[in-house]
């Protein structure tokens, strides 16, 4: 990873003036580093959820420890003050809170690792293969339409929802009803869940990129193992949305490729 510039950009990362002074020994040691996150990352998250659904409070803050220190090392100082911050307020909160305060925190280091995975995964590549090359050309959003194939309707209902009155938002709940649709329709922007029936996300991008549409894939995800986001990559995708997904991050990912 010649250019360090895509590190710059990822939310939460606070490495701006490091970077540029670290020789290559240095540089390839924060990689390293970095890879010890994203692989350890799915392991913690586990963890985390097990102890706190055993209400084992030692074992959660023995696990939240080791995350903490990893992102310091990563320079994810801000996210690290987040894991003390819960530690030390785990005797003042309720059950109930602390697992709501854990789905929060594990949702933004999800997508600080697959915001990682993305940038040292994608580095080096064409632009053009980086987008795909098919975006609408509308600043305001309007005209631009939008694929998004989930088989649960809760979340396409959230999407059409969040979506209302920006983009033009076409929900379908498989694979085979995405392609149909393909047949007479040629979206700007494809929103693919991965986890779906008979036909996955990762099979659905294969089958649109044959098609010759060169639209942006966006892919929801609710984790961010190494291998399904390299997977997804390989099948096209530009970036994720995180499940549970919000407003913010929704606005903010079709934003950038529309």
């Amino acid at each position: 990873m010649e250019d360090r510039s895509a590190l710059l950009g990822i939310e939460g990362i606070d490495i701006g003036g490091r970077l540029e002074k670290m020789d290559d020994a240095e540089f390839a040691a924060y990689i390293t580093e970095t890879d010890a996150f994203i692989d350890a990352f799915p392991d913690w998250e586990r963890d985390l959820k097990a102890s706190l659904e055993e209400e084992e409070y030692m074992a959660f803050v023995d696990v939240l420890t080791l995350v903490c220190e990893q992102l310091k090392k990563i320079g994810a100082e801000r996210y690290a003050e987040r894991c003390v911050s819960l530690t030390n307020e785990l005797r003042s909160l309720s059950h109930e809170k602390i697992i709501a305060r854990t789905v929060y925190l594990l949702k933004t280091l999800t997508t600080l690792s697959v915001d990682l995975q993305l940038a040292l995964e994608r580095e080096g590549k064409p632009e053009d293969a980086r987008s795909g090359g098919g975006q609408a050309e509308s600043d305001s959003g309007e005209g631009v339409q939008i694929l998004a194939v989930d088989d649960t309707s809760f979340f396409l209902n959230t999407l059409k929802t969040v979506l209302s009155g920006k983009y033009s938002v076409t929900c379908v709940k498989s694979g085979r009803d995405a392609l149909k649709y393909m047949l007479n329709h040629t979206p700007d922007l494809f929103i693919l869940d991965i986890e779906m029936p008979v036909m996955n996300g990762f099979e659905l991008a294969e089958r649109i990129r044959e098609s010759g549409q060169q639209a942006p894939i966006i892919f929801l995800t609710a984790g961010a193992r190494r291998e399904n986001v390299r997977k997804a990559i390989e099948a096209g995708a530009v970036d994720f949305i995180i499940k549970p997904i919000d407003r913010n991050q929704v606005v903010s990912r079709i934003g950038k490729h529309v």
